[in-house]
Formats: C-alpha cells, sequence, structure tokens
C-alpha cells in the first residue's frame, strides 16, 4: 500500500516529464512560428507605434525565436537540476549554477516582453511581470543554496 502513495521519487519523475512536454511544445511553436505570429498580429491588430508592418512582423519574429531559445535553455538548465535532485546531489556548486542560468532565463523573457508590451499590447505587461517575479524567487532560492553549500562545506571540514 505504501508503494501507491505519492512519494519524492515520483514527483521528480513527474517534474521531468512536465519539462520535456514544454520543451517539446517550445520546439513545436517554434515550427510554427510564421503562423503564430501572424495570428498574434492580428489578434493585436499590429504594432501600436508607427512602424510598418513589414517590420511590425520582423520585430515580433525576432523576439519570438529569441523567446523560443531563451525557453529551451532554461528548461534545460531546470532539467539538470531535477536530475541533480534525483540523484540526491541537493547542495552543490552546480546546482547553483543551474539556478543562477534559470534566473537569467526569466529575467530576459521578462525584458524581452516588456519590449512586446510597449510595441504591441499592454497584456503582455502581465507576462513579463510574472516573468520577473519568477526570477526573484529563482535568486532568493538560488541565494539559498549558496549559503547551504558554504554550510556544508564547512561542516565537511569539521568531521
Amino acid at each position: 500500500m505504501k508503494d501507491l502513495l505519492w512519494n519524492s521519487k515520483k514527483s521528480i519523475i513527474l517534474t521531468k516529464l512536465c519539462i520535456l512536454a514544454l520543451m517539446v511544445i517550445s520546439v513545436i511553436m517554434m515550427f510554427c512560428g510564421r503562423y503564430l505570429i501572424s495570428r498574434f498580429l492580428i489578434m493585436t491588430g499590429g504594432a501600436k507605434i508607427n512602424i510598418s508592418k513589414e517590420l511590425s512582423l520582423y520585430i515580433i519574429t525576432f523576439i519570438s525565436y529569441i523567446l523560443g531559445i531563451i525557453a529551451q535553455v532554461t528548461l534545460f538548465c531546470m532539467f539538470k537540476f531535477v536530475t541533480n535532485l534525483e540523484k540526491d546531489l541537493v547542495f552543490i556548486p552546480q546546482n547553483i549554477k543551474w539556478l543562477r542560468f534559470i534566473s537569467y532565463g526569466c529575467l530576459s523573457a521578462g525584458l524581452l516582453l516588456i519590449i512586446v508590451t510597449v510595441v504591441y499590447h499592454k497584456l503582455y505587461l502581465i507576462f513579463s511581470l510574472a516573468a520577473l517575479f519568477m526570477m526573484l524567487i529563482v535568486r532568493v532560492i538560488k541565494n539559498a543554496f549558496e549559503q547551504a553549500v558554504k554550510m556544508k562545506e564547512e561542516l565537511d571540514l569539521t568531521i
């Protein structure tokens, strides 16, 4: 009966599956980019600033593909971080590196979405603020991990 209950191993497997699913969705979105971007431009009515439709298309296409790459890199870092947790490698310097990269991904996505907010539609400010807020949360967790690694190293030296 106890094996049927939820445990940390099952949770890690579910997390890894979700990360992989998001990676696949991101790749699909990048392959369908032209269609999604045209739908985006129809939905928002194009750029809110005075630029040509062609330039508007180039700007949002560039930003969209950069966001796709950022998503892939950030999800890869999440996958590596969770893989370390699965191996019981929790308070190690490598995890601090992965958390730092994840926070950089959130920061860069948030900043790019501010551009989308200014050029296209104010609704995207919500996504920008969410990404920037996630960056702060990840930074706080990274700082806690840094302190834990230092404490672990000191503890290892005293033993």
